[in-house]
């Protein structure tokens, strides 16, 4: 059973690179794990899904809305989904904290 509390945000912030072949982003693959909480403190994983934070880069940053479908990682749920929120932003940290690294950097 999912927690009935509000659902929490977590901020990302990630440095895409481009191919030097094509004007593509390189894939930049994340992992988001679910974890439950004991009362002893023990995160146990209980659900996950691979992301390819590429993939949500659009010519015209924007809020999109995409539905994920989380894999169970124990016998609890055979199958979870959730609806997740996802803005990119190119370069929208303050210029104090910008590197010269070669890529883009994107809040998600």
């Amino acid at each position: 059973m999912w927690p009935e509390q509000a659902p929490e945000h977590i901020d990302i912030l990630t440095t895409l690179y481009k191919s030097q072949n094509d004007d593509q982003y390189d894939d930049k693959e994340w992992t988001i794990v679910v974890e439950e909480v004991t009362s002893k403190g023990r995160r146990k994983p209980i659900a996950a899904v691979p992301l390819n934070m590429r993939l949500f880069i659009m010519d015209h940053p924007d809020q999109s809305r995409d539905d994920v479908s989380l894999a169970s990682t124990g016998s609890h749920a055979d199958r979870s989904s959730r609806e997740q929120s996802v803005c990119d932003v190119v370069n929208s940290h303050p210029p104090e904290e910008q590197t010269d690294n070669g890529g883009e950097d994107f809040y998600f």
